[in-house]
């Protein structure tokens, strides 16, 4: 059976035609020489028509050319000779067409066609030779491989899109928020005023690998051991980074020695950790101070991963669990995937993230296989107190009193040496392996703007079933997705950063208090991140009972399967678990600008093109992006047009209209202008009178045109629809012409309909809230002329 075929294929359905490649002077020069073809043929008919009538009228007269109707007649003035052959009829209308033709042959200008190809190559010759487009690295010049060189001069906007073409799309994980705290230096900004915000509402920050070490409480004292105990909201948030996502581990077919990735990690494992084995920890030391959940690795029975010997252990272990084959080596590629391995990632942001979870905090994903997500790590995990076991399968666990205990009141301990730590994370014998079984994956899309993975914890953490999320922020903390979203504020940029203190030196309290402090300190967080630039995700968590994973894997399994309809059966299926989720922390990725960007934007503005650059990042983070990329200068004034309903983006616009006519920069604008009467003669008038005569006149020729088209179709059979649109097109063209005003009327009434949006926004409570903010906002840098503008100013 076969079924959608031919011209019904998708294929064909969306295929259109190829657009044509014609520069703006070639397109320009075809209409010419049609042009002049036209004027010549009416010329030649006129031409061959005037000689027709001509040698009828004076046919007698024109026995010089041998015309003559009496073939006896002999010549006149030489009647001796015998009488010529006359003829009797003079040449027709077709004749003399194509005798004129002939004759006006050098009407068409054949050889500009030639001139302007041979000033095409000059152009391209001047391109190669251009020493400022020569790649001095690669000794490479500039190569053009279109003759269409004529129309650069003629682009006046540009319209990019950020990632990918002004940016690397090479992800680097810069900074995190995790239980009210930063870790990570700050990136410097290129805003103008950047300097003076720094030092105002820049927070305090930890190095990022202190997440990882042990926590002291404002005395000093510890509350956590230093054998690598995790807060629940670092340990939840490294396993977000490591576990949600679709990446694979591969083998590196790059590498140039031609060595087994498995034999190569495997040769240099031993020798690794008997030297890891000799340093001395003077940090991560010691027993847990909890007895609840004592994770000692050898007594609760998790798998070590690395022993001394060849690596047929491994083998044996990976066999039973799947087929994929772990390494036993401490050694990581650049990646942080196995020596010998690579992770490919649909996107750079997940890699970033399993990359930077491998190699900074040693959560490493060494396989993905049927039987799920091989992870390895060395820190103990709450995972394996019983007690947190049974309330999370019995659904009475308190995740947010669970992250309130771990890190209320604490922050992470200043004597943690780098050294120390990675010693501790490249200790094979406190390694462990563990296999999280992959029940369901929402894929990411557009209208969630996040993803989750619905997983299983191995036995010996439970065997609990944990659904790990991660989206934009605005997707994450809605109060219909997470947990604790009702203490967010709505609030300006400025004093949402205030807030990010209370985050850290909020006093010790219950849970509730706790968490109104760590929902405050990630939205502080998260704007401080946009404004440098930084992309920003939100990592939350959520645990379920087995009553509740087994009810939504059947929705799930069922969306899966279906037939019709299943987009939309998944998306509902990931809307219903994707709820009452418990926010962990987030993170912020940096994507390097490409190698000239700024200056290559610089010389398009000398050049007086116009730049767009598109992007789907928060408002601070396009900000920043597009003053580093000098899409944005100090000079500029900046206005920033929120989605806060229609009514404020009509004025927003309205405003900015009236502060631009303010300065003098639209001055046929001005009240002088648009007062002005529009009657009488003046130039103005007569323009517009010629111009709507001349286009009555294209319109007329063009109907004309397409009835005869129209008659000569139907003898032939033509399908008239084309032709039918085509005169449809001119109806409209003629009813548009009919509202179409003079250019003084057409502004003023632009004028005065921006004012009375104006005026009608600030009469709405919005709009005097709006008016107050701005009297009260301190002016910046580039910011001349952007004083409160009223309707009734007289400008």
């Amino acid at each position: 059976l076969s079924c959608f075929t031919g011209t019904d294929t998708k294929l064909v359905q969306n295929s259109f035609e190829t657009p044509s490649k014609f520069s703006q002077l070639d397109i320009l020069m075809n209409k010419t020489v049609v042009l002049i073809i036209i004027i010549m043929v009416l010329c030649i008919s006129y031409l061959a028509t005037q000689a027709v009538v001509s040698n009828d009228q004076e046919f007698n007269n024109l026995w010089y050319i041998g015309l003559n109707k009496n073939n006896n007649d002999t010549w006149p003035y030489l009647p001796d000779l015998p009488p010529p052959k006359w003829d009797n009829y003079t040449p027709n209308w077709l004749q003399m067409f194509f005798l004129y033709v002939t004759l006006l042959s050098n009407f068409v200008p054949l050889s500009m066609y030639v001139t302007v190809e041979a000033i095409n190559f000059f152009f391209l010759y001047l391109i190669y030779v251009d020493k400022e487009m020569h790649d001095a690295k690669t000794d490479t010049r500039a190569l053009a491989r279109s003759t269409n060189v004529t129309d650069l001069g003629q682009v006046q906007y540009v319209f990019s899109d950020k990632t990918g073409t002004l940016t690397q799309n090479v992800m680097r994980f810069k900074r995190c928020s995790v239980d009210g705290m930063i870790f990570g230096a700050p990136i410097q900004k290129s805003r103008p005023d950047a300097e003076e915000e720094e030092q105002d509402m820049q927070s305090s920050f930890h190095p990022t690998r202190h997440l990882l070490v042990g926590r002291v409480d404002s005395d000093g004292k510890a509350t956590t051991s230093a054998d690598g105990e995790l807060t629940f909201n670092a340990e939840m948030f490294l396993r977000v980074m490591s576990l949600c996502h679709t990446v694979v581990v591969e083998k590196d077919l790059d590498l140039n020695d031609g060595i087994d990735g498995a034999e190569s990690v495997t040769s240099k494992g031993s020798n690794m950790s008997k030297m890891r084995s000799k340093r001395q920890r003077s940090f991560f030391k010691g027993n847990r101070g909890r007895t609840s959940s004592d994770m000692s690795i050898n007594s609760t029975g998790l798998e070590p991963l690395a022993e001394e010997g060849g690596p047929d252990g491994n083998r044996s272990r990976a066999t039973s669990a799947g087929s994929f084959y772990v390494p036993n080596s401490m050694e990581k590629a650049a990646d942080g995937a196995p020596v010998g391995y690579a992770y490919q990632a649909e996107s750079p942001d997940e890699g970033a993230l399993v990359s930077e979870a491998s190699k900074s905090f040693g959560f490493q994903v060494v396989g993905r296989d049927s039987s799920g997500i091989k992870l390895r790590c060395a820190h103990p995990t709450i995972l394996t107190d019983e007690k947190v076991i049974d309330g999370i399968k019995k659904g009475n666990a308190n995740l947010k009193k669970l992250a309130a205990d771990s890190a209320n009141g604490t922050s992470p301990s200043k004597n943690a040496d780098n050294e120390e730590i990675e010693d501790f994370l490249q200790d094979p014998s406190m390694q462990r392996l563990e296999t999280w079984s992959i029940l369901a994956v929402n894929k990411f899309d557009s209208e969630r703007k996040r993803m989750s993975i619905l997983l299983r914890s191995p036995p010996e953490l439970g065997s609990i079933t944990m659904l790990l999320c991660k989206g934009a922020d605005s997707a994450m903390l809605d109060p219909t997705v997470c947990t604790g979203a009702e203490n967010l504020v709505s609030a300006d940029l400025n004093e949402s950063q205030k807030l990010g203190a209370l985050s850290e030196d909020y006093e010790a309290g219950d849970e509730d208090e706790w968490e109104m402090a760590q929902m405050l300190g990630i939205q502080s967080h998260l704007g401080e991140f946009a404004s440098e630039g930084l992309r920003t995700l939100v990592l939350g968590v959520r645990f379920l009972t087995e009553e509740q994973g087994e009810k939504w894997l059947e929705q799930y399994k069922a969306a899966a399967t279906a037939i019709k309809d299943r987009d939309r059966l998944l998306k509902e299926a990931a809307y219903a678990i994707e709820t009452h989720i418990h926010i962990v922390g987030a993170t912020a990725i940096e994507d390097k600008l490409q190698a000239g960007v700024p200056k290559t934007i610089a010389t398009l503005e000398k050049a007086g093109i116009k730049l767009w650059v598109l992007t789907g990042d928060k408002r601070e983070t396009a900000i920043e992006i597009g003053y580093s990329t000098h899409v944005l200068t100090s000079k500029m004034h900046l206005t920033e047009v929120a989605d806060k309903g229609p009514d404020f983006v009509r004025a927003q616009c309205a405003m900015e209209f009236m502060r631009l006519v303010k300065q003098g920069k639209l001055p046929l604008y001005q009240r002088a202008a648009v007062d002005r009467s529009d009657d009488g003669w003046s130039w103005a008038n007569a323009s517009f009178a010629l111009r709507k005569v001349g286009r009555s006149i294209s319109r007329f020729i063009r109907s004309i045109l397409l009835s005869i088209q129209l008659i000569i179709g139907k003898l032939l059979g033509w399908d008239p629809a084309v032709l039918r649109s085509k005169v449809d097109a001119i109806k409209a063209e003629e009813s548009a012409e009919k509202n179409l005003l003079k250019d003084v009327v057409r502004r003023r009434n632009v004028r005065d309909r921006a004012e009375k949006i104006i005026n009608d926004f600030l009469k709405t409570p919005e709009g005097q809230i709006y008016s107050r903010s701005q009297r009260n906002k301190p002016k910046s840098p580039g910011s001349e002329g952007s004083q409160e503008l009223s309707a009734d100013d007289d400008v």
